[in-house]
C-alpha cells in the first residue's frame, strides 16, 4: 500500500473520530431541531410567524413535496433517508453529517493532490479534519455542514476541467455538484463568480472561441444544472403563483417581503461600515486565536504572491471564494451558522502557506526547527481547542481561549425523550403520514387508553420541535400545552372531565425547572400560573422524577397522576 494511501486513511479516520465521539451526547438545538423534525416525515411545518403550504390550502398539494417553504429539499431528503434506517434518533439526525464531513474531507485531499502536492493535500485534509469550526459544522446539523461538501466535490471538478479543458465530464460534473450546492441552500450562489473568474483566469478560450466551436457542451452541462434543480425552480414557480412570493430563503434575498413569513420580515440585505469586517469577525469566534492568527497570515501571504503572480491555481479559486463569500455575507448577515461555507477554503490556505513557508526556510535551519515547533503548536492547540469545545462535556479553561462559547450542550432533552420512551409514551406506535390538516387533530381513539401529556409552555420552541411535538404531530400520541389547563377557572376541570370520558389512561405534566431549556414567549402572568400549578402538584405529593443535564442540575420535573 502507498504511503499517501496510509495518510490519507489516517486522515480520514481521523475526521470519522472528533465528528463521531460523543455525538448523541448533546441535545439537538435552534434550527437543527426543526430541519430533524421535517425531514423525520418529509412534512414542512414549523409554525412561529412562518406559513407554509399545508397553512395555505388546508392539504398538501402534489408540487410542494418538491421541496419546504424556507431551504431547499436535499439535506431533507437525506436526513430522512437516514431516519429511514436508523429511526427516529438523535444519532440519526446527526450521522448524515458526520459523514458528509468525512467525504468532504477526502475530495478536498484529491483536490489538492490533482493541482499541489501529496503534502499540501495531507496537512490542508488534516486542518479540515481536525478544525474547530469543521467539526461543529459536521455534528450540529445545519444545512451548511452539507452544503461544504458539495462546494468541494464542485471547487475539485473544477479543477480538473481548468486542468483538462477538453474533457467534457469535468465540466459536467462540476454542474452537477454546483446544482446540488444550491439544492442544499441558495448561499452557494457564491460558486458563479467564483466559476467565472476562474475560467477568465485560466481560460480565456473560453470565453473567446471555446462556446462558440463547442456550444454542445456548455448547452449539455446547463441542462444538467437545471435538471438538478428542477425541484425549487418548479416548487418556486408554484409559490409566486398562489402566494405572489417566492419561498422563504429565496424572497429574503431578494428583498421581497411576505406576509406569509412575517417572523423574516425584519431581515435586510444592506451594505453598512460595522458589516465589512463581520465575517472574519465571525470566523474568529469558532478558532483558537493562535489559529486565527495563521489563517489571516495565510490570507494576506496568499494575496502578495497572486499580485506577484506566483499563486496555483487552488489557492487563487480559495481566494475567489473568500472574497465571494465574504461580499455575500456583508450583504444578508454574518451570523456564525451560516459561515462553514468558508471552511475549505480556509484549509487551503493554510495548509499552503505551512507548505510553501517550510520550503522557504530550507536555507535557515535553525529559524525553520523553530517555525516547525511554533506551527505545530498553533496546530496542537487547535486541535485541543476543538475538542474542548465540539467533544468534551464540560470543557475546561475560560470560555473564548480554551473553548469557543459556539459549541454544543447537553441541557437534559435527549434524557427527557429517554425517560417518555421508556415510561409514558406506547411502545407500538408507527410514524403517519400528514397529508391535510386535519390529520394533525387528536381525537378519542388517540386518547383512549393512553397517559396524557402536558407540557410546559415555556420550553424551548426550537428543542420542543424535536424532542416533544413530532410525537404528537407523527405519532398521534395525546400532547398539549398546559395552559389549555389553566385558561381560567373552569378550564381544568372541563378539559380533564373530556379527557376522562375519552378514556384517557393517565396523565403526565412535563415542567421545566431550568432556564436553560426555557426560553421567552409567554406573558409573566401565564408563566406564574405554571409554576404555581406545579407547586401545588409537589404540595399534593403528586410523585415525579427529575430529569437531570450534564451539569447535575434539574432540567425536567415529570409529574404522573393515575
Amino acid at each position: 500500500m502507498k504511503k499517501s494511501n496510509i495518510y490519507l486513511g489516517v486522515v480520514l479516520l481521523l475526521a470519522l473520530v472528533v465528528r463521531l465521539w460523543n455525538v448523541v451526547s448533546f441535545d439537538l438545538y435552534s434550527d437543527s431541531s426543526l430541519y430533524s423534525f421535517r425531514s423525520l416525515g418529509l412534512f414542512d411545518y414549523i409554525g412561529g410567524g412562518q406559513t407554509t403550504p399545508i397553512q395555505w390550502f388546508g392539504s398538501i398539494p402534489a408540487w410542494a413535496s418538491l421541496s419546504f417553504h424556507d431551504a431547499p429539499p436535499l439535506v431533507f431528503w437525506i436526513q430522512h433517508f437516514f431516519f429511514v434506517i436508523f429511526g427516529d434518533t438523535t444519532f440519526a439526525a446527526r450521522i448524515p453529517f458526520v459523514l458528509v464531513g468525512v467525504v468532504a474531507t477526502y475530495f478536498l485531499y484529491k483536490w489538492l493532490f490533482k493541482v499541489s502536492n501529496e503534502r499540501v493535500a495531507i496537512i490542508s485534509s488534516l486542518i479540515f479534519a481536525l478544525m474547530s469550526y469543521s467539526v461543529w459544522a459536521g455534528r450540529v446539523g445545519y444545512l451548511e455542514g452539507i452544503t461544504l461538501c458539495f462546494v468541494v466535490i464542485c471547487c475539485y471538478f473544477l479543477n480538473l476541467f481548468l486542468k483538462e479543458p477538453t474533457k467534457h465530464k469535468y465540466l459536467y460534473f462540476m454542474s452537477i455538484f454546483l446544482g446540488l450546492s444550491l439544492l442544499t441552500k441558495y448561499t452557494a450562489i457564491f460558486l458563479f463568480p467564483v466559476i467565472f473568474f476562474s475560467l477568465l483566469i485560466y481560460r480565456k478560450e473560453v470565453f473567446q472561441k471555446e462556446i462558440k466551436l463547442h456550444f454542445k457542451p456548455w448547452l449539455i452541462s446547463l441542462f444538467l444544472l437545471i435538471m438538478v434543480l428542477a425541484p425549487v425552480i418548479i416548487y418556486n414557480c408554484m409559490v409566486y403563483s398562489f402566494r405572489g412570493h417566492f419561498d422563504a430563503a429565496l424572497s429574503s434575498m431578494l428583498g421581497i417581503k411576505a406576509d406569509d413569513f412575517s417572523t423574516l420580515a425584519s431581515r435586510s440585505m444592506s451594505i453598512t461600515w460595522n458589516k465589512l469586517f463581520a465575517p472574519l469577525i465571525t470566523i474568529s469566534q469558532v478558532l483558537s486565536l493562535p489559529f486565527f492568527i495563521l489563517f489571516i497570515i495565510s490570507l494576506l501571504g496568499a494575496i502578495i504572491k497572486l499580485v506577484r503572480k506566483k499563486l496555483d491555481k487552488a489557492n487563487v479559486i480559495s481566494l475567489l471564494g473568500i472574497l465571494s463569500l465574504t461580499v455575500m455575507f456583508i450583504i444578508t448577515g454574518s451570523e456564525v451558522r451560516f459561515l462553514p461555507i468558508f471552511i475549505p477554503f480556509v484549509a487551503v490556505l493554510v495548509g499552503n502557506f505551512i507548505y510553501n513557508f517550510i520550503i522557504y526556510l530550507n536555507r535557515y535551519k535553525i529559524i525553520k526547527v523553530i517555525s516547525i515547533i511554533v506551527i505545530t503548536c498553533v496546530l496542537s492547540f487547535e486541535i485541543f481547542y476543538s475538542i474542548n469545545t465540539n467533544i468534551v462535556r464540560n470543557p475546561k479553561g475560560a470560555p473564548g481561549i480554551f473553548y469557543s462559547e459556539t459549541r454544543f450542550y447537553d441541557r437534559g432533552w435527549n434524557s427527557l425523550e429517554n425517560y417518555l420512551k421508556l415510561n409514558i409514551f406506547p411502545k407500538d406506535i408507527n410514524i403517519s403520514n400528514i397529508n391535510s390538516l386535519e390529520d394533525l387533530n387528536i381525537g378519542a381513539n388517540e386518547i383512549k387508553g393512553r397517559q396524557v401529556v402536558f407540557c410546559d409552555d415555556r420550553v424551548d420552541w426550537f428543542a420542543y420541535s424535536w424532542y416533544i411535538q413530532k410525537y404528537r404531530f407523527y405519532y398521534k400520541l395525546p400532547i398539549f400545552p398546559v395552559s389549555m389547563l389553566l385558561k381560567d377557572k373552569d378550564a381544568f376541570s372541563s378539559n380533564i372531565s373530556q379527557l376522562n370520558k375519552a378514556g384517557a389512561g393517565g396523565y403526565v405534566f412535563i415542567y421545566a425547572k431550568s432556564d436553560l431549556v426555557m426560553s421567552s414567549g409567554i406573558s409573566e402572568r401565564a408563566s406564574l400560573a405554571i409554576d404555581s400549578f406545579a407547586t401545588g402538584m409537589e404540595k399534593g405529593k403528586i410523585g415525579y422524577e427529575d430529569i437531570m443535564n450534564y451539569q447535575g442540575e434539574t432540567a425536567f420535573r415529570v409529574f404522573k397522576i393515575k
